[in-house]
């Protein structure tokens, strides 16, 4: 038979390891054999492959990335205990909630930042407003100078 050893909660792999050796008559000590560990590490590459793809269509989707709301999403699930894979993660719906709480803060953020950009904004043109007048100001007073030092001539030549 193409038994394999199972020392953890894998029997997808194991009982797929032990098909694939009993088709090939090969025993679980054989060096062609296939171990449960070979079938987990190949699982792991197809689901990456197929979490990438479906990353890559749902940020096209949406127009952006989805990294820096991952990174939260993991960073307040690690600051909980309960960082993803592991058994007090949330489930499903407690992860949209928490990813809809971040994005919405986000948002708040985002609008607050917009608020003082504006404020900053109106400062610019005020103070650029300010600062034009103050040129004219000054330009005007050089020329009110120069008209009075043309007019006048200096002591003693007259």
């Amino acid at each position: 038979g193409g038994w394999v050893k199972q020392p953890s909660p894998c029997c997808a792999a194991a009982s797929l390891a032990g098909a694939w050796n009993a088709v090939l008559g090969a025993p679980r000590d054989h060096p062609a054999a296939l171990r449960h560990t070979d079938v987990l590490d190949e699982l792991a590459n197809i689901f990456e492959a197929q979490l990438e793809e479906k990353l890559v269509a749902f940020e096209r989707r949406l127009g952006c990335s989805v990294a820096p709301l991952l990174a939260e999403l993991e960073a307040r699930l690690r600051r909980q205990g309960t960082p993803l894979g592991s058994k007090g993660a949330p489930a499903k719906k407690g992860l949209a909630r928490l990813a809809q709480d971040i994005a919405e803060e986000a948002a708040d953020a985002v609008e607050e930042l917009r608020g003082v950009r504006e404020r900053l904004q109106r400062l610019i043109d005020t103070d650029r407003a300010a600062s034009e007048e103050l040129e004219a100001a000054d330009a005007m007073a050089a020329a009110r100078d120069e008209g009075g030092a043309a007019g006048s001539s200096p002591p003693g030549d007259e």
